[in-house]
């Protein structure tokens, strides 16, 4: 079965400075699992950091971004 993790690419408006977040919870067995776990990470983290751009990703480990 296809397993997926939920990556964040956070980068700062200004000098477009960039981070991936790797979800620490682990795989999850579908995509729209991952999905949830991404929306939660965003709406965790959105607060924290309002004027950063957020990208998600959910993909298969093994795969580079």
């Amino acid at each position: 079965t296809a397993m997926f993790i939920a990556k964040l690419l956070i980068c700062g408006m200004l000098q477009g400075d960039c981070t991936v977040l790797v979800d620490t919870k682990g795989l999850f067995r579908s995509e729209e699992q991952c999905r949830a776990r991404i929306e939660e990470m965003v709406t965790d983290l959105k607060p924290m950091m309002p004027y950063m751009q957020m990208f998600t990703k959910c993909e298969k480990p093994g795969i580079p971004v």
